[in-house]
């Protein structure tokens, strides 16, 4: 307490205490350099009283702080707040660690979708449709919203497996491809894979003939 008591005559003295020896020359000439030399010991020693004085201080509040109970609490809460973050920057936007809809669930199972022609030769999709399975699948699930129905529903009847591979060939696949590769009969396929139990299913979709 009592360096901080001599802290107003610091600040009011600035001048004296920040003085150099040449104006300690001058103010004293008799005995400046002495006055001087004691002035830089006791500002040496005063700025190292102050400083471990503060961190005591210091020492002590975050001593008390850190054993009350609200502290406890946050110190656990943040605790687990880092633990996430870290843990969250390590894996990043990994499946099903995820802030999306699409990846932030492990499915049951999933849909391939494939077309053969009337030899049962298989054509990649890139090459009919010039897409991927992803945007098959989009059209797929838009159906479904369309109708209000789901596979399983579809594949008892023939009529909607027929209505949901017509839809399907509509938006997917382009006639001008279908007469540049000679392809007389398009079927289109659905597999549904399941895990678990590990098992594939394949659905004959729609067979439809092309002149």
């Amino acid at each position: 307490m009592t360096c901080l008591a001599i802290l107003p005559i610091i600040y009011f003295y600035s001048w004296w205490f920040l003085g150099t020896l040449a104006e300690f020359k001058e103010w004293y000439a008799n005995f400046g350099i002495v006055l001087w030399l004691l002035k830089q010991v006791f500002s040496i020693l005063y700025v190292l009283i102050l400083a471990v004085t503060s961190l005591l201080l210091l020492f002590k509040g975050i001593k008390h702080i850190y054993h009350s109970k609200l502290t406890k609490y946050l110190t656990l809460n943040f605790s687990f707040f880092f633990l996430y973050v870290s843990l969250s920057l390590i894996i990043g936007e990994e499946h099903p660690f995820s802030i999306y809809p699409l990846y932030d669930t492990i499915f049951k199972g999933a849909k391939i979708y494939y077309f053969t022609d009337q030899n049962s030769n298989h054509i990649p999709n890139m090459t009919l449709t010039n897409t991927h399975s992803q945007f098959i699948d989009k059209i797929y699930k838009t159906y479904c919203d369309i109708e209000n129905t789901n596979f399983d529903k579809i594949k008892k009847k023939p009529s909607s497996l027929n209505k949901l591979g017509d839809f399907i060939l509509q938006n997917t696949v382009d006639t001008n491809t279908i007469i540049k590769l000679s392809i007389t009969m398009l079927n289109f396929h659905i597999v549904e894979c399941y895990t678990p139990p590990y098992r594939c299913d394949t659905t004959l979709v729609i067979s439809k003939m092309y002149d």
